[in-house]
């Protein structure tokens, strides 16, 4: 039996001098090159230490070795103490924590959090963009902002808004210390640490710091709790399968801590080595750009790209090998155990294996072991590497629990990073070095990033748009929640309440109060938890709320609690309705805000005054409600760009320019010539490209959204700089009163009414987000002319709601394509559709199409799509369409031109009127229709018919819902069977193309 080797030390400090503070990877990796694969050293406490695959692949053996919480990651339980990462063997809550996590790390949750994944991924590409291919980017400080921020919004529902700060959150300085203290902490003999009493207060500070901000995201939950199925639900909601047992708060703070610094520290550094060595290999990086535009195109990144891009993981795969984040783990003997078979390790003592002389190993990776090669890791190539060859994410039941969050991560990062850039090294120079703490990253690595398509940013908003239509942005941004007019005080008040996270309902409240007066009603707008304790007692109440995931709206959180606990006397005299509004992505707690709400009130006492209304967000169902709030109808042709390409149901996407009124008004009030220029200093923390002469007007027109709702911090900062006493305490009043949480009253707005304010225009720039893209589905098809598409759009213009002065609002796109003439040019960019949302490629099989309102768009693409082919003497598959709108002389869109290709047998309509159901056999809405013809429905199905939903999400719930009864009264069967078979059809005969 062989001694392990170990270098010679000195008296009571042992080895501590063999290792370089700053660079303790690489001064390991020279220990491994002078004394062998093993070796032995004594820091703190003896350790051995690991550097070939053939001996690490022993230590991997489970049976024989177990995780060890040694070193630094010891220190770091003063932090995470018994968290996922840190917890000692054995340790009771980190059973109880593992098993009731384990199900929110599977791949369906993490493919769940890809639409907040990339709303983060998008923020920082909008910084990027609008910084301008000058602006050097330190990439370890930008992808630390990324991570950090989608661990934050994925698992707990946080936003940090790291984009939009300068520098870091002050957590992330704060674990940085921790980090880099407890691996100094390790290197002290034991009768030095007294010494160092700053760094311990720092330490400690650094800790607190850590556990309040996680007590804090905790407290926010516990005070607003939600159903949605995030990390932080699971441990607050979760019980162990094994032993019912649920997570103490100190125990869900500390795997908080651990969240927030595994899942981003690790994944950040992975993207910073990433491009540090794709820069540094072109041959590499053109290979991964050419695969990105192959699979993805101009289109955004979705989660059906994530498993094509197969040389992109594999340069995730070579990266970590070479630079693995966390650069070892350590493992603990059970029992006395030989390796190597010359090598003892006695029980209980500890073996870190190095994954940088590991994953260099020659005898596995070759000669070229230091080398960049993607090529090593294609899937193949992956699958006969030796056992244990590659473990970059930690051993056994120990692994990393969130791989597949960091994967999915990392995959659309770079993916949307190289479509959208041409990413260069800030020194061409630059020689990776190494910063260390408990992980690893570049230090001072700095990027460019020059946009590939200067004329067009296409990528700013991929997700700020959500797949949504724009009709239903700009109504949106209609936000109210004020009182309307200046209805007579004679007249009596109808309190109107909303719940809104996307703005729909406060659309629709402030579209309700318009008519109010007509009806003999002084409207009364704000959001229900402004009415938390004090619902009016004589007067009625409307109530407009959705649910999202069975989730309160943010602005009815409070409301809901209340209520929750209120007694008879709480709500004794109170007359209310409830419209609730419903989204097929929360299908499984469809209405549950509105019906909780109109159960508790009933229960409690307070009378309904009419049955709750299920409706959808498609502009038929809310007309049966608001009967003046219709938009006016367009059809739009469009030339497209030489070479682009699509198909019928994809989606064209308008980047637009602000109404002229409005960019006028802005000129007039800040007394701007209109050849204006400025010049935005290098060191502004700002959105819009600095250090170069921009126009005014072309700021004004194309760069800001000058149409965004103010908000009460900016009106306050408005008020601080008016110096009339009577008008600033005026605007301060109502800002304390919540006005302009319920308003759709712009920053403009109210700089024209206090003309006195000493606001400046640098002041105001800096006030706006940036102008984002607005998505509409194409409503024709190449096979009629692929030089050009078609779009079908509703006209949001009308009077602001919530303006004292009348002002008029106009949707930023809508008026944009109305006021746009031909031979006009415009920012445009194709992206394809859900995937499965185009026409079967046989044509031969049936089609069931179902749609409301504009939705009808991408069917009248599929439809001219068939009916040319049956002109030219194709035999084409049978076409069914289900169509809801409001009337036959309002809105049935394109009524002659589908009542011909109905006569020529290419299609089938059947339509219902929510305004007159009697003119469409008693059908108010498309799913009541799709019931009464459900024989015909059964019919197509069984040739085999592909069906396609469109239109908003309440549709398609409804049409889901249809379908299950549909299913029940064939087989016989119960309701949630066969929704449960209507769920297992999506993705296979079932597609839906639905927005909010």
């Amino acid at each position: 039996m062989k001694s392990i080797p170990s270098p010679a030390g000195h008296y009571l400090i042992g080895n501590v001098l063999d290792i370089d503070a700053n660079h303790p990877q690489e001064s390991l990796a020279r220990l491994a090159s002078i004394h062998g694969p093993i070796f032995k050293l004594q820091l703190s406490s003896p350790r051995i230490f690991v550097a070939n695959h053939a001996l690490a692949n022993e230590l991997c053996d489970e049976k024989r070795f177990g995780k060890a919480v040694t070193g630094a990651l010891e220190q770091v339980r003063n932090a995470a103490k018994d968290g996922l990462f840190t917890a000692y063997p054995g340790e009771h809550n980190w059973e109880i924590a593992h098993r009731i996590l384990m199900p929110a790390f599977g791949p369906l949750s993490i493919r769940s959090m890809f639409d907040e994944m990339q709303d983060i991924v998008s923020q920082m590409i909008a910084k990027w963009a609008r910084f301008g291919g000058d602006a050097p980017i330190d990439a370890s400080e930008d992808f630390t902002k990324l991570t950090l921020d989608s661990i934050a919004l994925c698992a707990m529902g946080e936003r940090f808004n790291s984009f939009y700060h300068d520098g870091l959150h002050p957590f992330v300085n704060a674990m940085g210390g921790m980090l880099v203290e407890s691996a100094a902490r390790t290197r002290r003999p034991e009768m030095l640490k007294p010494l160092f009493r700053a760094s311990n207060e720092e330490y400690h500070k650094n800790i607190q710091l850590l556990e309040d901000t996680a007590r804090t995201l905790l407290k926010r939950r516990r005070d607003h709790p939600s159903d949605k199925k995030d990390l932080l639900n699971s441990m607050i909601n979760g019980r162990d399968p094994k032993t019912g047992e649920q997570l103490s708060d100190d125990s869900i703070i500390r795997n908080m801590i651990t969240f927030l610094i595994a899942g981003h520290e690790t994944t950040s550094g992975l993207l910073s080595f990433l491009f540090y060595e794709l820069l540094d290999n072109p041959k590499a990086l053109a290979t991964l750009v050419e695969e990105v535009d192959r699979v993805i195109g101009e289109g955004p990144v979705t989660a059906s790209h994530l498993t094509k891009l197969p040389y992109l993981e594999a340069c995730l795969r070579e990266c970590l090998r070479i630079h693995s984040p966390a650069p070892a783990f350590t493992l603990q003997a059970k029992g006395d155990q030989i390796v190597g078979g010359e090598y003892e390790i006695k029980d209980g003592e500890t073996a870190s294996i190095l994954l940088d002389c590991m994953h260099r190993d020659p005898a596995v990776w070759g000669e070229d072991a230091d080398d960049f090669k993607p090529e090593r890791m294609l899937e193949e190539n992956f699958n006969k590497l030796p056992r244990n060859a590659w473990k970059p994410f930690g051993n056994g039941s120990r692994a990393c629990i969130g791989k597949s969050f960091a994967w999915q991560e990392a995959i659309m990062a770079v993916a949307t990073i190289l479509q959208t850039f041409h990413v260069t090294k800030d020194s061409p120079s630059y020689k990776l070095q190494i910063r260390t703490s408990l992980t690893i990253k570049p230090k001072d690595f700095f990027i460019h990033a020059r946009l590939r398509n200067p004329d067009f940013v296409h990528h700013l908003n991929a997700v700020e748009t959500g797949g949504a239509h724009s009709g239903s942005k700009e109504a949106a941004q209609q936000s109210a929640d004020s009182k309307t007019g200046d209805a007579s005080k004679a007249l009596p008040q109808l309190d109107i309440l909303f719940g809104s996270n996307t703005g729909t309902c406060e659309s629709l409240a402030q579209a309700l109060a318009s008519e109010a007066e007509q009806h003999g009603f002084t409207a009364n707008v704000k959001c229900l938890d402004a009415a938390s304790k004090s619902l009016q007692r004589n007067s009625p109440t409307v109530i407009i709320t959705a649910s999202y995931e069975g989730q309160p709206p943010d602005n009815a959180l409070h409301f809901c609690e209340w209520l929750g606990s209120a007694t008879g006397e709480d709500v004794s005299g109170v007359s209310y309705a409830v419209l609730g509004l419903g989204n097929k992505e929360w299908h499984t707690t469809y209405q549950k805000i509105p019906t909780f709400i109109d159960d508790t009130l009933s229960s409690k006492g307070a009378t309904r005054i009419a049955d709750r209304a299920s409706v959808d967000v498609s502009h038929d169902n809310i007309f049966d409600y608001f009967e003046d709030w219709q938009a006016k109808k367009r059809h739009i042709e469009i030339q497209l760009p030489t070479g682009a390409t699509y198909r019928a149901g994809d989606y064209l996407a308008i980047l637009p320019l602000n109404h002229p009124d409005v960019v006028r008004r802005v000129m007039n009030r800040f007394k701007l010539p209109w050849d204006a220029t400025i010049v935005i200093d290098d060191g502004k923390a700002t959105l819009l490209p600095t250090g170069q002469e921009l126009s005014v007007h072309d700021i004004l027109s194309g760069m800001l959204e000058l149409s965004q709702p103010i908000t009460n911090r900016l009106a306050q900062a408005l008020a601080d700089t008016i110096p009339v006493a009577d008008a600033a305490e005026d605007l301060k009043k109502r800002v304390s009163d919540g006005e302009f949480n319920k308003t759709s009253v712009t920053l403009l707005d109210l700089l024209e009414e206090y003309d006195t304010s000493v606001f400046s225009f640098g002041q105001f720039l800096a006030a706006l987000p940036p102008m984002h893209l607005r998505q509409y589905s194409i409503s024709s098809t190449p096979v009629v002319d692929p030089s050009r598409c078609s779009l079908t759009y509703s006209v949001i213009d009308e009077i602001s709601k919530g303006s004292r002065q009348g002002r008029q609002f106009h949707g930023v796109a809508s008026t944009y394509l109305e006021r746009l003439a031909a031979g006009d040019h415009l920012q445009i960019a194709i992206r394809p559709s859900r995937n499965g949302f185009h026409l079967p490629r046989d044509i031969s099989k049936p089609v069931i199409m179902a749609c409301a309102g504009t939705g009808l768009a991408p069917f009248h693409g599929f439809v001219a799509e068939r009916a040319l082919k049956k002109e030219g003497g194709q035999e084409i598959g049978a076409m069914i369409l289900f169509y809801g709108c409001k009337s036959s002389d309002l809105d049935d869109l394109y009524r002659e031109q589908f009542d011909k290709w109905e006569k020529d047998g290419v299609v089938s309509i059947r339509r219902s009127y929510s305004a007159s159901p009697e003119a469409s056999e008693g059908c108010k809405h498309v799913q009541d229709r799709l019931w009464l013809d459900r024989k015909d429905v059964v019919e197509f199905y069984k040739k085999d018919a592909q069906v396609y939903i469109c239109g908003a999400g309440a549709v398609g719930k409804g049409i889901e819902d249809a379908f299950a009864r549909i299913k029940q009264e064939a087989t016989g069967g119960d309701l949630e069977t066969a929704m449960l078979w209507v769920q297992e059809r999506k993705g296979a005969r079932y597609w839906s193309d639905v927005f909010s």
